[in-house]
C-alpha cells in the first residue's frame, strides 16, 4: 500500500494548514501473483503519530474493484516538524508512511492598537483566510499584562467561519497589554491600551 496527498507546497512537501483539511489517498498495490486482489474490499488502518497536531480517520476501506480511496485529514495544531501518517493493511507486509507538514494558520488580529476605557469592552477581531477554514481553529490567548485587561485564555474560530470577535475589558487606566493569539507555530498579536 502507498499513501499520497493532493496538496503540496512549492518545495514539494505535503501539507495541511492548522484549522483546515486536506485530501489524502491510499493505494493498494496489485501483485502479479495475486491479480484478483482488487476484487475484494481492503480495510486500511490509519494512524497519525501526533494526534494533537494532525487528525486522520481510524480506517478507510478501498472498495472492491478499485485500487485507491481518498480520505480527509485535519490540521489541528501547527508544528515545526512534519507529522508521520502510517497506513497498515492485512496481507501487506510493510506499512506505508507519509510525512505531512501542519502549517501555521495565517491568522490576523485587528485593530492594532485597540483602545478601551476602564470598565468598557472592546473587541479584537481574529481572522483567517476564507480558503483555510475547513475545521475549527483552536487558539491560546496570551496577555502580557493580565492586570490591565480581562480577556479569555482560549478562543476558537469555528469550522467554515473566518472571523471571530473577542471581548476585551479595560481594568486599569494608563496600562497596556500585548495580546497574542497562537496555534502551535502560527500567531499574531495586537496591543490593547486602557484609557
Amino acid at each position: 500500500i502507498t499513501l499520497a496527498m493532493t496538496q503540496t507546497d512549492a518545495a514539494g512537501d505535503e501539507y495541511v494548514t492548522a484549522g483546515d483539511t486536506a485530501t489524502m489517498s491510499v493505494w493498494r498495490t496489485i501483485d502479479a501473483t495475486n491479480p484478483l486482489a482488487q476484487d475484494d474490499p481492503l480495510t486500511v488502518t490509519l494512524e497519525s503519530l501526533d494526534t494533537a497536531a494532525l487528525s486522520v480517520p481510524g480506517s478507510v476501506t478501498i472498495p472492491a474493484g478499485r485500487n485507491w480511496v481518498t480520505f480527509t485529514v485535519t490540521g489541528v495544531v501547527s508544528r515545526a516538524n512534519a507529522v508521520t501518517v502510517r497506513a497498515t493493511a492485512e496481507a501487506y507486509e510493510s506499512d506505508a508512511t507519509l510525512a505531512v507538514l501542519v502549517r501555521g494558520a495565517a491568522i490576523a488580529v485587528s485593530p492594532d492598537p485597540l483602545n478601551v476605557i476602564v470598565g468598557g469592552t472592546g473587541y479584537l477581531v481574529v481572522s483567517r483566510p476564507a480558503t483555510e477554514m475547513g475545521a475549527d481553529l483552536e487558539l491560546v490567548v496570551y496577555s502580557s499584562n493580565a492586570d490591565a485587561i480581562t480577556i479569555a485564555t482560549t478562543a476558537t474560530l469555528p469550522q467554515n467561519e473566518n472571523v471571530l470577535y473577542v471581548d476585551v475589558t479595560g481594568l486599569i487606566a494608563g496600562e497596556s497589554s500585548d495580546v497574542t493569539f497562537q496555534n502551535g507555530i502560527g500567531a499574531d498579536s495586537a496591543t490593547v491600551n486602557v484609557l
